[in-house]
C-alpha cells in the first residue's frame, strides 16, 4: 500500500510523512463526537454512528450516519441546513 500512496504523490514526500507513514497509525471509529462549524449555520455537533454489517463473499460496506442529539440546538441547525439545500436551486447540466 506504501508504494500505491507513494506514487501518488509528485516528487519525494518529506522526512517527515516518511516516518509518520511507516508508524501508519490507522484507528477506525465507530462513534464519537464531531464538531463542524458550518458558514452560514455555526456551529454543529454530530454523533458519528457507523455501522458495518456482514456481506459475505462481497465489498465490506458500511453505513455512516451524522445525527444531531434530540433537542439539542446542533438539531434545529442541522433540520435549517437540511431545508435550505432541499430549497436551493441545482445548476443545470445542460
Amino acid at each position: 500500500m506504501s508504494c500505491e500512496l507513494g506514487s501518488a504523490f509528485s516528487g519525494t514526500p518529506s522526512a517527515e510523512f516518511r516516518s509518520r507513514w511507516a508508524v501508519h497509525d490507522v484507528m477506525i471509529r465507530h462513534g464519537g463526537a464531531n464538531r463542524l462549524q458550518h458558514p452560514e449555520f455555526g456551529p454543529l455537533e454530530l454523533t458519528l454512528q457507523s455501522l458495518d454489517p456482514p456481506l459475505p463473499g462481497r465489498a465490506v460496506h458500511d453505513l455512516i450516519a451524522y445525527p444531531a442529539e434530540p433537542g439539542a440546538e446542533s438539531e434545529d441547525r442541522l433540520r435549517l441546513l437540511a431545508s435550505w439545500a432541499a430549497t436551493r436551486t441545482q445548476p443545470s447540466l445542460d
